[in-house]
């Protein structure tokens, strides 16, 4: 079972991220960039649904009436550096773990 899962979570990240891209990609399209600008957003999949209402409460995307979106570029830019600093923290604590139980002999 771990396989099949450790198979997927590449294709499940490639689908999340192709969602973000999407809506990332549409509304820089329309130059939907403040809330005069914002516009509708066309294809909602579950999946584009889901990384919509997460990238509105990270605030990247702000909502106007209800169903019109806009990008908000500063917001964006802070939320990566908050999920790199995420990731590069999780990749650490690992790397620190792995070091640790292969000097106490578990890896020989």
């Amino acid at each position: 079972m771990w396989r099949v899962l450790a198979a997927l979570a590449p294709v499940i990240g490639a689908a999340i991220r192709g969602a973000q891209k999407r809506i990332q990609r549409d509304l820089r399209r329309a130059h939907a960039d403040s809330p005069a600008r914002a516009v509708a957003i066309a294809q909602r999949s579950p999946l584009v649904c889901w990384q919509l209402a997460r990238l509105t409460r990270a605030g990247v995307v702000r909502s106007v009436a209800g169903e019109s979106y806009y990008w908000h570029e500063e917001s964006w830019q802070a939320y990566r550096r908050t999920r790199r600093r995420r990731a590069l923290t999780v990749v650490s604590v690992m790397l620190v773990i792995v070091v640790f139980l292969w000097l106490h002999g578990m890896f020989r």
